[in-house]
């Protein structure tokens, strides 16, 4: 299942030490008792498996090459052109535009780089540095997002804010130890949409840690990463997945070191 992959992922990764040292120091639990935690922990996560969106990014990278773009404000109306026809599958998951748009913006954002480098895990992979370009950062620009096959978290929080800010849809960056991510403000709630793993949390990451031990179920909206479908594309990243149970993980068990968030602003090259 699920939950037992992500179980054994976290004992492999080390995360499984990070969050039980916190639990086991704030409650004086002995190691069985925090696994069993951690699982139930994991239980109150109502993960909803969503359908692929198909969102075509190839394609609209090329609509973007040929119209020549020169501003991210001309990527916006280009990007958002097939979400009327996403709509039908957007209304499963989703009762009012804003949320639909979220959602839209989430998926597009998500298919549109590989996360991380292919050749060299161990290094840099962002939009500015990568294996691609030799980790020579190029010029801040719409150009440098368009044409880079790879991205960071940085990058995936930074171009979802640019087009919710765009869509007129409160929302913010989060920052906490290692991630970046973005929530939005949808009837009052702060949510998060990150758009790194493909994943809608009603909830935000503030509002998680501030949870009483008997908690209600959280609800996770779990979209397919377009990058992690096809394991022989050269685009496909296994550390993708890894990095989405890791991530439901953190938002089950709140480890202490991963609580302080901030929230800056997005790059003044974005205006």
């Amino acid at each position: 299942s699920l939950f037992g992959v992500a179980v054994y992922f976290v004992v492999l990764s080390g995360l499984y030490d990070a969050i039980s040292t916190g639990q086991r120091a704030r409650g004086g639990l002995a190691t069985g008792d925090v696994f069993e935690l951690q699982w139930e922990n994991l239980r109150q996560l109502r993960i909803v498996e969503c359908e692929h969106l198909r969102l075509h990014t190839k394609e609209t990278r090329n609509a973007l090459r040929k119209r020549d773009i020169k501003t991210f404000a001309e990527f916006h109306p280009i990007m958002m052109e097939g979400y009327a026809q996403r709509v039908p599958q957007l209304k499963k998951h989703a009762d009012h535009e804003q949320k639909m748009k979220t959602l839209y913006i989430m998926n597009f954002v998500s298919g549109f780089w590989a996360f991380g480098n292919g050749l060299d895990p161990n290094k840099p992979g962002s939009v500015f540095l990568n294996e691609q370009n030799g980790w020579q950062a190029p010029p801040e620009s719409i150009h440098t997002y368009v044409d880079a096959r790879i991205g960071c978290c940085t990058d995936y929080a930074f171009l979802a804010k640019y087009l919710l800010d765009r869509e007129g849809i409160e929302n913010r960056l989060t920052s906490i130890p290692g991630h970046i991510f973005n929530e939005v403000r949808l009837n009052g709630r702060w949510c998060i949409a990150d758009a790194t793993v493909n994943l809608f949390v009603e909830s935000s990451w503030e509002e998680l840690h501030g949870r009483k031990k008997a908690r209600e179920s959280i609800t996770v909206l779990m979209f397919p990463i377009g990058t992690s479908l096809n394991g022989r594309s050269p685009r496909y990243r296994s550390v993708t997945e890894q990095f989405r149970l890791m991530t439901l993980l953190r938002l089950a068990n709140q480890p202490v070191n991963l609580h302080a968030t901030t929230h800056p602003e997005l790059p003044s090259y974005f205006q």
